[in-house]
C-alpha cells in the first residue's frame, strides 16, 4: 500500500498543477457523473424490459387462450357433428336409399349443422359426399366431392395418410375458384368396408376475419410482429396475409426459440425478442417477435438528451474551471518567474500582487521579503565595502610603523658606516613596496603585480635579517590576467618569516609560493595559491581560531584574519584561507579564489546593486 502511495506521488509530483487541477476535474466530476448515468442505464434496461416482458407476456397468453378457444371449438364441433350416424349413411348409401329417408337425414343434418354454428364460434359447417347429383342443397352446407377429386388441395391431403387436418386460409379452392377466406378443419370419411376409399368429406370453417380481428385486438405495439406460424414460417399474420417471418432466418439460438418463453435472438442481422407458443391445432404456433432497439428506443433517445446535457454542463463546468484556475496559475506563474530572477541574484522584482486569496497572500509576502533581502544585501554590501575601505585607508596609514622605521634606520646606518650601493638596492626596494601598495588608489592588483609585491617585501626583510630568507616561486602568463585584492600574499609572507622562519634555531628558512588554475567539480575555473614555509609551525589550538579571531596583537601586524574575510566579502563565502600546520615541520597556507579577470570584475561591479 505504501509504495502504491509513494508510485502516485511520484506520478503527481511530476506533473504540472493545471494538469492536476484537470485531472481532478475529470476524476471526481466527470468520471462519478458518466458512471452514475451508465449504472442508471443498466438499471433502468433491466426494469423496461422486465416490465415490457411483463405486460407482452400477459397480452401474448390472452391471444393464446383465444385462438385456442376458437379452435378447440372447431375440433368440438368437428366431433359431435361426426358422432351422428346420419353422416356415415348418407357417405356410404346416400344415393341407394329412398328419396323421403334422403330427405329425411338431409334435414336431421341440417338441423345439427345450425345447432352447432348456433351453439359455438364456427362460421360454416359443410359436408362434401361422393354424387354427382344431390336432391337437397341448403346453403350450400351439402356439396359433391365429385368437383374436387381432381383438385390439387384435395390429392395433396389424400396423400398425407391422416383423416383430418388443419388448413389455413387459401389452402382450399373453392368452387368459384377462389381461395377460401376462412380456416378450416377437415376430415375425411372413408369407406369402413375399404377404410383406403373415400367416401366423403366434412369441413368446419371459422372466418379469417376473427382471427384477424383477434390478432389486431392484441394490445401489443405496432413494432410487434404477430402471426400463425408452423414448424418452418408464418401463414397469417395481422393483415391477413402470409407475413415474411421464418425461422430459418433466426440465427444464435437454442433449437426451440422462444418456446413457452421470451428469447432474444438474433433474426435478420438485428437482435429480436421472440416467443412462440403452441395452439390447438397440431404443428400451429402463436409467434410475436418484437425488435429489442425499439423496447428501448425511448429510453435510448432519453438518455441521449441526458449525456447532451451532461456533456454541456460539462463543457461549461471544464471552461469555468480553466477560467478560475488560469487566474490562480497565472500568478503562481509570475510569482515563480520572480523567483527564478531572484534566485539569480536579480532582485528587480516587478510584481503587482492581486486577490485577497492564499496566492495573494503568498505575492504579498514574496515581495515584502524581497525587498527586505535587498535591501539587507545593499546594507551588506555597503558595509563591506566601508569595511574594505577602512581597512585599506589603516593599512596604507600605518604598515608596519615598526618594519618602516627600522628600514629607515637600516638605511642611515649603511649610508654612515659603509657608503656603499646597498642604500640605493634599499632605497629602490622600498620605494617599489609602497608604490606597489598604494596601486594609485586601486583595490585590486593582478597575480604578477602581487607576486612581486610579495617579493619586494622578502627583498627587505632579507636586507635587514642578511639574506636568512630563501624564496622560491613560478609564474604563468595567465597571472598578468587574472586579478586579486591587493596585500593580501604580504601579510601572510610577513607571519611566516615573524611567527616562523625567525623562531628556528638558527632563525633561516625557505619561502615557496605556487599559483596553479584548476576547475572544480561544478566546472568553474579557479586559482589555488599555496605558500609553504619550514618555520616551526603552529600549536593545533592557534590552527583552529587563526581565521577566526584577532590575532594582530600578537605582532602578526595586519591579521590572517582581517585577510581571509576581505577575500570572503570580495569573491563569497565559498573562498578564502586554508592553513595546514605541524610542529616542526613548518606551515602552508592555501589562498582559493575565482579565476576573475580584470574585464569580468569591471562589469561585475557596474551590474550589482548599491
Amino acid at each position: 500500500m505504501s509504495k502504491l502511495k509513494t508510485a502516485i506521488t511520484r506520478i503527481t509530483d511530476s506533473i504540472s498543477l493545471k494538469a492536476k487541477i484537470q485531472l481532478i476535474f475529470f476524476l471526481f466530476l466527470i468520471i462519478p457523473l458518466l458512471l452514475f448515468t451508465l449504472i442508471s442505464y443498466l438499471k433502468t434496461n433491466r426494469l423496461i424490459l422486465s416490465q415490457t416482458l411483463s405486460y407482452m407476456s400477459q397480452s401474448y397468453d390472452e391471444c393464446v387462450s383465444i385462438l385456442d378457444r376458437y379452435f378447440l371449438s372447431m375440433s368440438n364441433s368437428m366431433d359431435n357433428i361426426l358422432s351422428s350416424e346420419d353422416i356415415y349413411q348418407m357417405a356410404e348409401n346416400g344415393m341407394h336409399n329412398p328419396v323421403l329417408a334422403r330427405q329425411a337425414q338431409y334435414h336431421r343434418l341440417n338441423q345439427l349443422f345450425g345447432y352447432m354454428k348456433k351453439v359455438s364460434d364456427i362460421d360454416r359447417i359443410m359436408l362434401y359426399l361422393k354424387s354427382s347429383t344431390l336432391y337437397v342443397q341448403n346453403e350450400q352446407s351439402l356439396l359433391s366431392l365429385n368437383a374436387f377429386e381432381n383438385s390439387e388441395w384435395y390429392q395433396s391431403l389424400l396423400k398425407q395418410n391422416k383423416s383430418r387436418f388443419w388448413l389455413p386460409p387459401g389452402y382450399i379452392t373453392e368452387s368459384d375458384g377462389r381461395p377460401s377466406p376462412y380456416f378450416s378443419y377437415v376430415s375425411i370419411l372413408y369407406s369402413p368396408q375399404e377404410l383406403t376409399q373415400p367416401m366423403g368429406l366434412m369441413r368446419v370453417d371459422i372466418s379469417q376475419n376473427k382471427i384477424t380481428q383477434i390478432l389486431k385486438d392484441v394490445p401489443l405495439s405496432e413494432d410487434v410482429t404477430i402471426c400463425l406460424t408452423d414448424e418452418t414460417a408464418s401463414f397469417f399474420d395481422r393483415d391477413g396475409k402470409a407475413g415474411d417471418f421464418s425461422y430459418a432466418d433466426i440465427t444464435d439460438s437454442s433449437t426451440s426459440a422462444g418456446q413457452h418463453q421470451w428469447e432474444f435472438v438474433a433474426y435478420r442481422d438485428e437482435k429480436y425478442i421472440l416467443r412462440s407458443e403452441s395452439l390447438v391445432p397440431s404443428g400451429w404456433y402463436l409467434t410475436a417477435a418484437l425488435p429489442r432497439h425499439s423496447i428501448f428506443s425511448a429510453q435510448h433517445q432519453l438518455y441521449q438528451d441526458l449525456l447532451t446535457g451532461l456533456f454541456l454542463i460539462g463543457v461549461i463546468s471544464y471552461v469555468l474551471a480553466c477560467i478560475t484556475a488560469n487566474s490562480s496559475l497565472k500568478r503562481l506563474y509570475f510569482l515563480n518567474k520572480e523567483i527564478k530572477k531572484m534566485e539569480k541574484g536579480d532582485f528587480g522584482i516587478h510584481l503587482t500582487p492581486s486577490g485577497r486569496d492564499e496566492i495573494g497572500e503568498i505575492m504579498n509576502s514574496f515581495l515584502s521579503m524581497s525587498r527586505r533581502m535587498k535591501e539587507m544585501i545593499d546594507e551588506r554590501y555597503e558595509m563591506g565595502q566601508a569595511i574594505k575601505s577602512a581597512e585599506l585607508n589603516a593599512l596604507q596609514a600605518q604598515i608596519n610603523p615598526h618594519f618602516l622605521y627600522n628600514s629607515m634606520d637600516l638605511i642611515n646606518c649603511i649610508a654612515i658606516q659603509n657608503n656603499v650601493p646597498q642604500i640605493t638596492e634599499m632605497v629602490a626596494a622600498l620605494v617599489r613596496f609602497y608604490r606597489l601598495s598604494l596601486n594609485s588608489g586601486n583595490e585590486t592588483v593582478t597575480l604578477r603585480q602581487e607576486l612581486m609585491h610579495v617579493k619586494t617585501y622578502i627583498q627587505i626583510q632579507n636586507m635587514r635579517f642578511e639574506e636568512k630568507i630563501y624564496f622560491s616561486c613560478n609564474e604563468e602568463e595567465w597571472m598578468d590576467n587574472c586579478i586579486i585584492p591587493k596585500i593580501i600574499l604580504q601579510p601572510l609572507a610577513e607571519n611566516a618569516i615573524i611567527h616562523g622562519i625567525l623562531e628556528n634555531e638558527n632563525q633561516t628558512g625557505r619561502i615557496d609560493i605556487r599559483f596553479s588554475r584548476e576547475h572544480s567539480p561544478s566546472g568553474k575555473d579557479e586559482i589555488y595559491i599555496r605558500m609553504k614555509d619550514d618555520g616551526v609551525g603552529m600549536p593545533p589550538e592557534l590552527l583552529e581560531r587563526i581565521l577566526w579571531e584577532d590575532c594582530s596583537h600578537q605582532g602578526s601586524g595586519y591579521g590572517v584574519k582581517n585577510v581571509n574575510v576581505r577575500l570572503q566579502l570580495y569573491f563569497g563565502p565559498n573562498y578564502g584561507l586554508c592553513y595546514k600546520s605541524c610542529q616542526p615541520g613548518g606551515t602552508e597556507v592555501t589562498v582559493h579564489i575565482p579565476a576573475v579577470t580584470a574585464d569580468a570584475d569591471s562589469e561585475t561591479r557596474k551590474s550589482s546593486p548599491m
